[in-house]
């Protein structure tokens, strides 16, 4: 959406990324599933992916002469992106800040010194760049122009059930294999033979068939492929893997049991390197545990109590979330974002 704000100022783009920036216009050098991976060793296996990309970059660099850059999000390989485009004189702007509040302070060091201006999406980012004298803007959260309820799916559709639990597993293939089949056993052993639906919402068909393999030998479970943000508002609760969904959830209204589960060694790694006291978005904007966690090591029966806690809270969590939104910031993002970029130019 930030290529389609900016494209009609007369600017081409290039650059690593998937199917939504090539609709958009984006010629892609290299796709940004090739790259994508969750954890922290996970990344060693994709190094000649990683390496291959970066002298994609640099030789377009040196072939096309850009005027400025934006990275978006993915710190881990733009942080060294940032260093490149700076040897070249090219003006860096960064949408959605890397965690330094997540990793501890060492990379605000490369935001200063490779980074002309940063837009930060997250209230609580706010005070940390500030003390680190990061060139930074507040722009609020981009999702506020992306969470588009249709209207496709409707609670009558659904009318013979009692209750709807959404399933969100996650985007990536090793979280969706990891945390759909707890999710499974979790709903059913909450469903308990009652009259309740549980919905799985994919954001792609690429685990499909992963999926329909899973759920053959469970009952009253429905695949929606393309249709979270209307899955959410049909269901009564969900269970959400860790990341953005968490966030939409709420700007939705729907409670959520959340919940987080990467390889053991990459938790070991995490539990020493990562700062911070919860891992869901919205935790950490509210600054407090209104949403359960289950970290790592739980149960069918961890899920199955939280569930059960945050289904009868519905009037708490419509003023929590209603609190969560204003924090966000106003609609418009990508236009201000767009706007401040043309001006730096």
């Amino acid at each position: 959406m930030l290529i389609k704000a900016l494209k009609g100022k007369g600017i081409k783009f290039f650059g690593i990324g998937g199917e939504r920036m090539k609709n958009e216009g984006c010629e892609i050098i290299f796709p940004m599933e090739k790259l994508e991976v969750i954890g922290f060793l996970e990344p060693l296996f994709k190094m000649k992916e990683v390496y291959y990309a970066k002298n994609l970059i640099v030789k377009n660099i040196k072939k096309r002469k850009p005027k400025f850059a934006i990275l978006v999000d993915f710190p881990g390989f733009n942080l060294s992106i940032a260093r490149i485009l700076k040897s070249y004189n090219v003006k860096v702007f960064y949408f959605i800040a890397p965690q330094i509040w997540a990793w501890g302070r060492r990379r605000s060091k490369i935001l200063r010194k490779y980074v002309d201006h940063l837009y930060s999406i997250l209230p609580f980012e706010n005070l940390i760049l500030e003390e680190e004298n990061v060139r930074f803007s507040f722009v609020g959260n981009p999702l506020l122009d992306i969470v588009n309820i249709k209207g496709e799916i409707k609670r009558d559709d659904f009318k013979d059930y009692e209750k709807i639990i959404a399933l969100l597993p996650g985007s990536r293939e090793k979280e969706v294999k990891k945390l759909l089949p707890v999710m499974l056993n979790g709903f059913e052993k909450f469903r308990d033979k009652r009259k309740f639906i549980g919905i799985i919402a994919l954001s792609n068909e690429k685990f499909l068939d992963f999926v329909e393999e899973e759920i053959k030998n469970y009952e009253d479970i429905k695949v929606f492929i393309n249709k979270t943000y209307d899955v959410l508002n049909v269901s009564d609760a969900a269970i959400i893997s860790s990341g953005t969904a968490t966030l939409e959830s709420a700007m939705i209204g729907t409670p959520m049991v959340v919940v987080y589960k990467i390889s053991f060694l990459s938790y070991l790694i995490a539990k020493i390197l990562v700062k911070i006291k919860y891992v869901s978005l919205v935790n950490l904007i509210m600054g407090e545990e209104i949403v359960p966690e289950l970290i790592q090591k739980f149960s069918t029966d961890d899920i199955v109590e939280k569930l059960n806690y945050v289904i009868g809270k519905n009037e708490y969590y419509k003023n929590k979330f209603k609190i969560l939104n204003k924090k966000l910031g106003s609609k418009g993002v990508y236009e201000r974002v767009a706007i401040d970029i043309l001006h730096r130019i």
